[in-house]
């Protein structure tokens, strides 16, 4: 994980739900009828498409292409519903509307940079709860 600056964490933990994680896959766990394989193959999923997409939207904005931005923080931002706390998918939808809006490269950057720094905290969380669900 990249150095993390104390406003990133602060940023961070002001995202973080009651429970203390940026995470609820509670009603995730339940919809799928408690079968805690099949989370396990989600958050795979997740973690895998996740970091593809965060680390296309950074290369788009290195590049000043911003429509590769775009398309990479909405595909991200779809992912991100399924983890149970809608701060997340709006973080990456108010940078989505702001590229459509005409943003440049250097409005978002900040924005993009803390998405690439939360993005390494929810698979870090991520990874912790598949370790803990498999040793049940």
């Amino acid at each position: 994980m990249k150095a993390a600056f104390s406003h990133t964490i602060d940023r961070v933990d002001n995202l973080r739900l009651v429970n203390g994680s940026l995470t609820d896959l509670s009603d995730l766990l339940v919809q799928m009828g408690n079968d805690k394989s099949f989370l396990l193959q989600l958050i795979q999923m997740f973690i895998a498409g996740a970091t593809k997409s965060v680390t296309e939207g950074c290369e788009g904005l290195k590049c000043n292409d911003l429509e590769q931005t775009r398309s990479a923080v909405h595909r991200y931002k779809g992912s991100l519903f399924i983890l149970g706390n809608p701060a997340l998918p709006a973080l990456a939808a108010s940078i989505e509307h702001r590229i459509i809006g005409g943003a440049t490269a250097e409005d978002i950057r900040e924005d993009m940079e803390f998405l690439d720094e939360l993005s390494e905290y929810l698979k870090a969380e991520l990874e912790e709860y598949q370790s803990e669900v498999s040793c049940t």
